[in-house]
């Protein structure tokens, strides 16, 4: 944890000094189209997510079985070949994206230039790392978080460096994405290598995937991408829709007034992040009442930080952009209001919705995820519409707080009792 927060920080310190760079040196039109531009490629990177998701959890269930070695090995080798089908389908897919990029956000000159490079660029780096992404997906798993966190706190360091450096040299959004790329190739080596002192038993792993490993990942995954996509349409489009209906300039703003509390719910996922390998070990053991003892506590904290942040955005939201970019990047009371909602919920439905993966219930999340989703989508592009970004907004609570209730629904179900009406269980106990 100590560790983890530690790499937040200094990535949330390079992120606070990268905005007002680009927005001096570059104007809104930049910022925005970044922002964009950047929430566009996390839809081509959703396979590697879903893939990411599933392996963290197959090798985590792996640790807790009883045929350890033999499952792990199964599961390293397809998770290897099919890392790199991924990675090869998400190159080409950026590369064409290269050629539409402008007439997409209606960009033109130099700006347009840039992000066509940068894309390209992307594409090629894309391909070159897809063999070294399962061995920190596998470190993850099996619980080596500290190494790793240490690991991003150095590259994230070299990050904000050359980033920095490349912008004052005039790369434009060239310099961010190969700042941003440097930083991942010395995660991914540094992964690699670690991988082969700590687990010299995986050397010998074929590249190879048999027809029931495939066939059992295949199904998992599909609905880890339907959820990934699901989310990614929620939570994650925001300035990307106001880029398209409205103006970079707006989404400009947006992405400003949005990445404080953004940051907050990365800062409360972190806890997430470090407790779900080995929530995923306690279920490939089966050991239920250990599973809600664990939930339980850890719910405590995740409910505790939802309840800060939402306080922390509303009242200071505000000052934190004025002081980061200026005022006039600030979106408003009424937006910033949602934000705090919004947020506060999210951290809550991410801790329940990565629980319930664990448990297996994906496919019923996938499911009702969609139904939401799209309803969700279509609020949020007709408010959009007829009253800006405030109807935005309203139009992602809309999903968002079903969602977080039918997660309640059915972990009432997985435990045979009403934890979502017992809000005592939440809190610590106190004895004299």
């Amino acid at each position: 944890m100590v560790t983890g927060y530690l790499a937040y920080a200094v990535i949330t310190v390079i992120q606070i000094y990268l905005s007002p760079l680009i927005l001096k040196k570059y104007g809104q039109d930049t910022l925005g189209a970044y922002a964009s531009v950047m929430q566009l490629i996390g839809y081509l990177t959703l396979i590697d997510g879903a893939l990411s998701l599933t392996f963290n959890r197959f090798i985590a269930q792996a640790f807790g079985s009883a045929n350890k070695e033999q499952l792990l090995l199964g599961v390293f080798s397809t998770a290897r070949v099919l890392y790199l089908i991924a990675s090869l389908f998400n190159s080409v897919a950026i590369f064409g994206l290269s050629f539409f990029i402008g007439r997409m956000f209606g960009l033109h000159g130099f700006l347009e230039q840039d992000l066509k490079i940068s894309l390209l660029i992307l594409s090629v780096a894309t391909l070159l790392k897809a063999p070294f992404t399962v061995y920190g997906t596998f470190l993850n798993a099996a619980q080596q978080m500290s190494y790793l966190n240490i690991v991003n706190i150095i590259s994230n360091i070299i990050r904000g460096v050359l980033i920095i450096s490349l912008i004052n040299l005039d790369f434009g959004i060239k310099g961010i994405v190969l700042g941003n790329l440097v930083a991942e190739f010395i995660n991914l080596v540094a992964s690699y290598v670690y991988f082969n002192s700590k687990f010299p038993g995986m050397r010998g792993a074929a590249w190879s995937v048999t027809k029931s490993d495939f066939r059992e990942t295949l199904l998992f995954s599909k609905d880890s991408f339907v959820i990934q996509v699901a989310n990614k349409i929620q939570f994650q489009t925001d300035t990307l829709l106001v880029g398209i209906f409205l103006s970079v300039s707006a989404a400009s703003v947006f992405y400003s007034s949005i990445t404080p509390p953004l940051l907050c719910f990365t800062l409360a996922n972190i806890l997430m992040s470090n407790v779900m390998p080995a929530m995923n070990e306690i279920v490939g053991a089966g050991d239920l009442a250990k599973i809600k003892l664990v939930y339980l506590k850890l719910f405590r904290f995740v409910l505790g930080l939802s309840i800060i942040v939402f306080f922390g955005v509303l009242f200071l939201n505000k000052y934190v952009v004025q002081l980061w970019v200026g005022i006039g990047q600030y979106a408003g009371w009424e937006v910033n209001f949602l934000f705090a909602i919004h947020v506060s919920i999210l951290i809550v439905a991410s801790f329940n919705g990565n629980f319930l993966v664990s448990i297996g219930k994906i496919n019923t999340i996938a499911k009702y995820t969609v139904y939401l989703t799209f309803a969700g989508l279509l609020f949020s592009v007709l408010l959009l519409k007829l009253i800006g970004v405030v109807g935005l907004m309203a139009g992602t609570l809309l999903v968002s707080i079903p969602g977080m209730v039918y997660c309640f629904y059915l972990i009432d179900q997985f435990f045979g009792e009403r934890i979502f009406m017992k809000f005592s269980t939440y809190w610590p106990k106190f004895h004299a």
